[in-house]
């Protein structure tokens, strides 16, 4: 697979980027790393989320730098990379996370949501705490669900008033939170 990473078959890369992603290990980190500043959206893309998956901590620089992508799909992978990853506090991260907890997207938000609940300092608690009340009810649900893990409480209590709130869609979202596990 690494072998053609260096290809002119376009689609042959990304494919070689995301299976790397599946079947390797850390070692293949330092492969994927240059596809984070490819000029294709889809490459970093997909370089990010093969970095996620392979939960090597040496690539959360990467991925932090990732959080700054012109393109919002990359944006959103690198804050649910980092969630994953828990590198631990950074000052380039706080910042880049507190700028995408509050960015048009609301994919975006909540993916940075859930990177600041696992934070969990005073500054990501209080960013938590401002989203709870976004007007897209799945970021309001995962800022909810992430300020519980920030604060090491269970989210099962205010997902529960989230579930009576009178919202339908807020009342979906805490519906799932509470499915995966998510108020634990």
């Amino acid at each position: 697979l690494k072998e053609t990473l260096n290809s002119d078959l376009y689609l042959a890369k990304l494919w070689d980027i995301r299976t790397l992603g599946f079947v390797g290990d850390s070692s293949v980190s330092e492969d994927v790393r240059p596809f984070l500043t490819s000029p294709d959206y889809p490459l970093r893309e997909a370089a990010v989320l093969a970095l996620c998956r392979l939960r090597d901590l040496d690539s959360s620089a990467s991925l932090i730098g990732a959080l700054n992508d012109r393109r919002t799909a990359v944006r959103q992978a690198a804050a649910l990379g980092l969630a994953l990853l828990r590198p631990g506090k950074n000052e380039k991260m706080m910042s880049s996370l507190l700028i995408a907890i509050n960015d048009q997207h609301a994919a975006l938000r909540a993916a940075a949501a859930s990177a600041l609940g696992e934070i969990g300092d005073a500054q990501a608690i209080e960013a938590l705490e401002k989203a709870t009340a976004d007007v897209q009810d799945s970021v309001a649900v995962a800022a909810t669900a992430a300020r519980a893990v920030a604060s090491n409480e269970s989210a099962e209590p205010q997902l529960l008033i989230l579930l009576a709130s009178g919202r339908p869609r807020v009342a979906v979202e805490a519906a799932r939170q509470l499915a995966r596990g998510g108020g634990e």
